[in-house]
């Protein structure tokens, strides 16, 4: 009977500390919040960590049985926290994926307290009636057990940080490992990107080079610089057609107006404010888009960027014709402007402005 009642007061000494861990799948766009009763006075510590999902970052707060918030967090990947419980009651724990629209997140979260801790929930019928075994059945051992007790504690408590350090490895390690496969599809990714380009890149230098040694190619002859006498007898004809409205270029097909600006500026929406986007109403478009968001983001970056560059270099080539031609600065200006905005310059400024096209 003694050594049922010590083995089950040592038991019940170590049973009182708190310590609870849950990995949680928080859904994009929602709040996820825990409850834990705690009585004032406990030294607690928290702990949570982002395992997977989006940009492995959440946000997290604590708020007290009075509402008053006691640690809050945003957007972080994960972090640790110890604080004093200075009220009895219910703690809340809360987690925020809100600011996400796609991605959901998957957290571990860990609580303990290695203070002696009496759940509400346990009947203290049970405790009174131990205490009372104690007494008097164990007599003058009571100190000895007393003793005992908490050196049994001191190497549960030991045991219990130990765990909660090999459970905190394992959580990075499955972090690392999920942003290392990212990585890993990233590469691949990009790494067929590059072959195809340089692919292209190559057959694109040996048509150039086959062009040089063709009479008969149009690009051999740019290459070669046997366009500008061709472009002297432009100039020639644009003098001498004063009486006729002729266009020198191209003008662009009317579907081009109506998508060039809707196309950059959904590209540029989705490279740097995706959240806007109702991908769920734009059909193949949005299922498109939202993959390359969720999975591959740089690209509609790179697309964008790649655009405005080839813009870029289209209003200069576009400068430089209209200043060959004599054009004056202010139709010089905003031709510039409009190639660069838009990719195409505008023939109407060329016969508005040129001073053969004017009417007299």
């Amino acid at each position: 009977m003694l050594f049922l009642v010590l083995l089950v007061s040592l038991c019940f000494s170590y049973t009182h500390c708190l310590q609870a861990e849950i990995a949680v799948v928080i859904e994009p766009g929602q709040r996820e919040c825990f409850h834990q009763y705690l009585i004032s006075g406990l030294n607690m510590e928290t702990d949570y960590q982002v395992i997977n999902g989006g940009e492995l970052d959440i946000s997290y707060w604590i708020t007290t049985p009075s509402n008053r918030i006691l640690f809050t967090e945003a957007k972080k990947q994960g972090g640790q926290f110890q604080f004093k419980s200075e009220e009895t009651g219910e703690y809340r724990f809360c987690f925020d994926n809100s600011f996400s629209r796609f991605a959901k997140k998957q957290v571990f979260f860990y609580l303990s307290s290695n203070d002696d801790f009496i759940d509400p929930n346990f009947p203290q019928s049970a405790v009174d009636t131990l205490n009372h075994l104690a007494k008097d059945d164990l007599g003058e051992l009571a100190d000895k057990l007393s003793n005992f007790q908490d050196l049994f504690n001191r190497v549960n408590t030991n045991l219990e940080r130990a765990q909660h350090v090999q459970k905190l490895f394992q959580v990075y390690e499955l972090a690392d490992r999920s942003h290392l496969e990212d990585l890993f599809e990233r590469v691949n990714f990009w790494s067929v990107i590059n072959i195809l380009i340089m692919i292209i890149v190559g057959a694109v230098q040996v048509y150039m080079i086959r062009s040089l040694f063709e009479d008969r190619s149009k690009i051999g002859k740019v290459l070669r610089g046997d366009a500008t006498q061709s472009k002297s007898r432009l100039e020639t004809q644009m003098e001498s057609d004063s009486s006729q409205n002729v266009e020198y270029f191209k003008r662009p097909h009317p579907i081009w107006y109506g998508l060039i600006i809707p196309s950059m500026a959904y590209l540029g929406i989705l490279a740097y404010m995706p959240d806007v986007i109702p991908f769920d109403y734009l059909g193949p478009l949005g299922t498109l888009s939202k993959y390359l968001y969720l999975n591959h983001r740089i690209v509609p970056i790179v697309i964008l960027w790649m655009a405005l560059a080839t813009h870029l270099f289209e209003a200069i080539y576009v400068v430089k014709t209209a200043n060959s031609l004599n054009i004056n600065v202010k139709c010089r200006s905003r031709w510039f402007f409009q190639t660069l905005m838009l990719g195409y310059p505008s023939t109407r400024l060329i016969n508005q402005y040129h001073a053969s096209h004017k009417k007299k």
